[in-house]
């Protein structure tokens, strides 16, 4: 079943094709780049940012808030990255939680990480389990 939607929300033009319920929403700087759109291997994603998480092709459960937050990401899931360059370049990292300017920046692949405030836990590339408040 194929649904197509458009709504106007103020500047923002978004669009959804449902296909078997897997849904994500991307709302960047750019209103013609802002959508609402189905994935065939993914699913449940959120970006909002002016570079939201391009990559993904297979990631699921990812929300991202914030300029560049989850950019790289190609297939991680259960992933919240709040703040400018959250979790920039995380690839298929899962489970982690990124709120603050930097924070898990250099993330690429590990899992289970709490990074709270500015450059937390910035230079974790493959640790796994680290919780970092600062």
């Amino acid at each position: 079943m194929n649904n197509f939607i458009t709504i106007i929300l103020a500047a923002f033009s978004l669009q959804t094709t449902i296909i078997s319920g897997q849904s994500s929403i991307q709302i960047t700087k750019n209103p013609a780049g802002n959508s609402l759109f189905g994935f065939v291997n993914n699913n449940d994603n959120i970006f909002i940012s002016d570079e939201f998480g391009v990559s993904v092709n297979t990631g699921t459960r990812n929300i991202s808030l914030g300029s560049e937050a989850l950019k790289s990401n190609t297939g991680g899931g259960s992933n919240l990255a709040i703040g400018h360059r959250a979790l920039t370049s995380n690839t298929v990292g899962t489970e982690n939680i990124a709120l603050g300017w930097e924070a898990l920046k250099t993330n690429q692949y590990s899992a289970g990480n709490i990074a709270i405030g500015i450059k937390s836990l910035q230079a974790n590339l493959d640790g796994y389990g680290n919780i970092g408040l600062g």
